[in-house]
C-alpha cells in the first residue's frame, strides 16, 4: 500500500500537481532555517539584504497608529513588486520591516510567509503563516500552506492537523481537501471522514488528475470500511 501511494504521488508531482498552490516556482535556498530546533521566529536575521523601498521608513514609536498602518501597506507593496521581480531576499526583508509597523495584516503575513518558503526558510514561513491565520481566523489558506509545508517534509501527522484546521473553516478549500485526501492515503487512514473529504472534492475538483484520482481512492475507501464492518459483524 505504502509503495502504490507513494508511486501515485510521485506521478502528480511530475505532472505539477502536488504544487497545492502555495507557490509553483522555487528560488535557491540562500538562507535557510531549520525546522527541527528551532525555537523562535527570526526574520532572515543572518541574511542582510540592502532592503531598498520608496516608502520613507521612521521608528514605529514616533508614528501614529494611521501612520504606522499605511507605512506597513506602502512597504508590504514594494516588497510585492520586489517578489515578482525574483528578489526575494529583498522582498523578504521589505515583509519584515512592513510587520514591524503593523503586524496585524493577514495578508502581508500570508505573502511574507509565501517569500520565506520560496527562500527555503520553512521554519519561519510556518510562523508567518500562524501569524496570518491569527489576523485572519476566517481564511483557510494560512493553514492549508502549513499543512502542504509540513506534507512536503514527510511531517503527516502535523499536515494532516493543518488540513483539518483549514477545512474547520472552509470545508470545501479545495487544496486542503486535496492535501487531506492524500496525507490520509499516504499514512493509511481509511475512514468515513475521509469518504466524506473525498465526496466534496469531486464536487469542487475540475482537475482530470486529481478526479480520477479521487474516483480511485474513493473505491479503495469504501471497499475496505465495507471489508472492516464485515469483519467487526462476524467478530461480534
Amino acid at each position: 500500500m505504502a509503495r502504490k501511494v507513494a508511486s501515485e504521488v510521485t506521478r502528480m508531482q511530475r505532472s505539477g500537481l502536488l504544487t497545492n498552490g502555495i507557490l509553483g516556482r522555487r528560488a535557491r535556498a540562500v538562507c535557510v532555517a531549520t525546522l527541527v530546533g528551532a525555537a523562535a521566529f527570526v526574520p532572515l536575521s543572518g541574511c542582510a539584504t540592502d532592503g531598498r523601498s520608496d516608502a520613507q521608513t521612521e521608528a514605529p514609536e514616533t508614528l501614529s497608529p494611521a501612520e504606522r498602518l499605511a507605512l506597513a501597506w506602502r512597504l508590504a507593496d514594494d516588497a510585492e513588486r520586489e517578489r515578482e521581480r525574483g528578489r526575494l531576499l529583498e522582498a523578504a526583508d521589505l515583509y519584515r520591516r512592513s510587520v514591524s509597523y503593523s503586524g496585524t495584516i493577514a495578508a502581508v503575513w500570508n505573502n511574507y510567509g509565501k517569500t520565506l518558503y520560496e527562500l527555503g526558510d520553512l521554519y519561519n514561513a510556518v510562523e508567518a503563516f500562524k501569524r496570518a491565520a491569527e489576523s485572519e481566523p476566517t481564511d483557510p489558506r494560512p493553514f492549508e500552506h502549513i499543512g502542504h509545508i509540513y506534507y512536503e517534509i514527510g511531517w503527516d501527522e502535523p499536515a494532516l492537523d493543518y488540513y483539518e484546521k483549514s477545512l474547520s473553516i472552509t470545508p470545501t478549500h479545495l487544496r486542503s481537501l486535496r492535501g487531506a485526501v492524500l496525507t490520509a492515503d499516504r499514512i493509511g487512514r481509511v475512514a468515513d471522514v475521509d469518504l466524506e473529504r473525498i465526496r466534496l472534492a469531486l464536487l469542487v475538483e475540475r482537475d482530470d488528475a486529481y478526479r480520477s484520482y479521487f474516483n480511485r481512492r474513493q473505491s479503495q475507501v469504501k471497499e475496505r470500511l465495507k471489508e472492516e464492518r464485515a469483519f467487526k459483524n462476524r467478530s461480534g
